[in-house]
């Protein structure tokens, strides 16, 4: 364990600041975090204007520091989990990048040294470089270290000796790599964000017959169909991830795997219990379906379970519709998301995405509710002909809307009275803006998974008055200003849906005394009552 001669804690005078940190007497700690004492301070995202650094120094606290200038380093520099992005330059004495941080900066002429590697085994060591004129120096590169080139120029990267040269053969970067890895241990390819993946042991029919997803790797070929034609397709990529579900969000977003039972899609598909992820797609009559907008509760449901695990991928040059478990789904396909994953074996992630899109799939992805609600139908009888049970309930639902209002100082205000859909509620003097709060929901959760609209609807607020005396005025700013905050998009000119807690201007009050609003909801509801704890939660935040 390190010993720092001195730890200086992020205060909020530091802010927006240009910061000078000495660590010429010793080692010095900088906890990019707040002293309780510190009530200005922000929680976890920190500015600096810039930052000059000299002795040894690190930079911790496990949250997001950003620096619009530039990060001059003389001695030494550690940056050590945590999120640093740097608009300007860093240059000068060594930085390192240990314990699953980030380093992302327009230029950087300081040698980069990956250090320790996270104890989470799906975080990096990362660097993300966005503008790059001078070859920059890496050193201690391993299987846990990512290096992205995010120029928007750079498509792909190759070893060249040590070497990292991009497409045109141009080096931009020297390389030294950790103890007991060579070039030849590493491949390269882009960086990730969306998860589309196989849990451990699913079954990938390759030319050697079924193999386990974490069993494949570089090299190995897997069987690719296209109508009654199949073909041997390469492994050019193979990545493993993981993940710890997060159960106070929806199911669909929770993290949640989703369990396909032996045959529920037909017999002998799947010819075992098929676990993927909610996002993954599978291949039905032709087309591409994200499974969770099959998901129903029976046959295919969330597997609230598995509170973590690790979930895989494979990528072939093309991408192909492939064989899991007896089922046709999709080989990956890099839309510019790869670096949530760690390559399987001695594996480094380098370089630009391949930044493809579903126009580059095997398949055409078909999200609309005419196509994929009657299969959602078909595979539901077919689970209570098979006698499934119940797994995952429905949300039970409610039209109660709980509207109420919620002024600058927190004070909420419910309605005084209701007639033919206008809700009349008293607002005090000085009150220059309100926010509209109510329950919410996602067609997705009223209507069915087939419907894939995720968005948070609360009310549909059209006509909306103040009364101030004698004088009444129209509020008409939630159907004018397209980017209002807590608002649907702009779709009528005489209603707007809010997505539970919208913004609502009243604009300038010069009425010395309490006022009457006016709102008319147009429509509401019904609401999923299991995701207003969310819709709550995400208010308090």
């Amino acid at each position: 364990m390190t010993t720092y001669a001195k730890t200086e804690y992020w205060s909020s005078n530091m802010n927006y600041q240009a910061v000078t940190l000495d660590g010429s007497d010793g080692s010095l700690l900088l906890n990019v975090a707040s002293q309780a004492s510190d009530e200005n301070s922000p929680s976890s995202i920190y500015y600096a204007s810039s930052i000059t650094s000299s002795g040894d120094v690190t930079v911790a606290g496990g949250t997001s520091l950003t620096v619009y200038g530039d990060v001059k380093v003389t001695g030494s520099l550690n940056i050590d989990d945590e999120n640093v992005t740097v608009g300007g330059t860093v240059s000068g004495g060594a930085v390192t990048i240990s314990g699953g941080a980030t380093l992302k900066t327009g230029y950087v002429t300081s040698t980069i040294i990956f250090g320790t590697s996270p104890t989470n085994s799906s975080a990096s060591n990362t660097l993300i470089v966005t503008n790059y004129s001078e070859i920059i120096n890496i050193e201690n590169l391993s299987p846990r270290d990512v290096i992205e080139f995010d120029n928007g120029e750079t498509t792909s990267l190759s070893v060249k000796g040590n070497t990292l040269v991009d497409q045109t053969g141009a080096v931009v970067a020297n390389v030294t790599f950790a103890s007991g890895y060579s070039a030849s241990d590493f491949s390269f390819s882009g960086d990730t964000a969306t998860v589309t993946c196989y849990l451990r042991d699913t079954a990938i029919n390759t030319t050697r017959g079924n193999v386990a997803v974490q069993d494949i790797a570089l090299g190995d070929h897997v069987l690719a169909y296209a109508g009654d034609a199949t073909s041997s397709r390469r492994v050019v990529w193979a990545g493993r991830a993981s993940c710890i579900v997060d159960s106070s969000l929806p199911d669909d977003l929770a993290g949640y795997p989703v369990r396909i039972l032996k045959d529920a899609i037909s017999a002998g598909a799947p010819f075992k219990d098929m676990l993927v992820t909610a996002e993954h797609c599978l291949l039905l009559e032709g087309k591409f379906i994200p499974v969770r907008m099959l998901v129903n509760g029976r046959s295919i449901f969330y597997d609230k379970t598995i509170a973590s695990y690790d979930y895989y991928h494979i990528e072939t040059e093309d991408h192909s519709v492939i064989m899991a478990d007896g089922v046709l789904t999709e080989s990956y396909l890099d839309t510019g998301n790869r670096s949530s994953f760690r390559q399987t074996g001695k594996v480094v992630s380098i370089g630009g995405s391949r930044k493809l899109s579903w126009n580059d799939a095997a398949a055409p992805l078909d999200v609309t509710r005419a196509f994929v609600e009657p299969l959602f139908r078909e595979i539901l009888d077919r689970s209570e002909s098979l006698g499934c049970p119940v797994v995952n309930e429905g949300s039970p639902l409610s039209y109660d809307t709980d509207l109420h209002l919620i002024t600058e100082s927190g004070a909420i205000i419910r309605k005084i009275s209701e007639t033919d859909g206008r809700s009349v509620f008293v607002i005090p003097n000085g009150v220059n803006e309100l926010r509209i709060v109510s329950n919410a929901s996602r067609p997705s959760d009223v209507i069915g998974p087939y419907v894939d609209d995720r968005r948070y609807f609360g009310v549909a607020v059209g006509e909306v008055m103040l009364h101030e005396g004698r004088r009444s005025r129209s509020v008409v700013e939630h159907l004018s200003l397209v980017d209002l905050d807590g608002w649907n998009a702009l779709e009528a000119e005489t209603a707007r849906w809010t997505t539970g807690d919208a913004l609502l201007p009243l604009g300038e009050r010069n009425w010395p005394y309490a006022a009457l609003l006016s709102v008319q909801i147009i429509a509401a509801g019904p609401y999923a009552l299991d995701t207003q704890g969310f819709m709550k939660d995400q208010r308090r935040a």
